[in-house]
This record gives structure tokens, C-alpha cells and sequence, in this order.
């Protein structure tokens, strides 16, 4: 559960990290970034990634009373 936050917060810490020099436009997919980020431990896979506009989603499918989804959207 842990490495799984871990993973899930380096992702958004690259996501920010992109948003920062390409004039706040955060990326069309988890490939465009330049950084390394890490899989979702659980699947060993990259996490689940849509853009919509100034909104990115980041998810992993759920586990056993885990359910890890997060929402980043980048300020004007």
C-alpha cells in the first residue's frame, strides 16, 4: 500500500515537474515525460493516465480495500 502511494506521488511530482517548463500544459500521456516514473507495484504496469483539458486523472485498478485515484489539475 505504501509503495503503491510512493509510486502514485512521484508520478504526480513528474506530472507537476512537466506542467513547470511547458507553460502549465501537462502532458498527453505518461510517455511525454522526460523524468523516469515508476509502475504501480500492484500490476507492475504504468498507472492509468487520461487528460481532460487542464485535468489529469491518475488511477490504478482497485485492490483488496484500496482504490487509488487522483486528480491533478494545474492552476492558471
Amino acid at each position: 500500500r505504501n509503495d503503491r502511494e510512493i509510486a502514485g506521488l512521484r508520478t504526480i511530482e513528474a506530472l507537476r515537474a512537466y506542467a513547470a517548463v511547458n507553460d502549465g500544459q501537462l502532458p498527453e500521456k505518461l510517455d511525454d515525460l522526460t523524468v523516469p516514473i515508476p509502475d504501480d507495484p500492484f500490476t507492475g504496469r504504468p498507472f492509468d493516465y487520461q487528460l481532460d483539458g487542464r485535468t489529469a486523472v491518475l488511477q490504478g485498478p482497485p485492490a483488496p480495500g484500496l482504490l487509488f485515484r487522483v486528480e491533478v489539475r494545474v492552476a492558471h
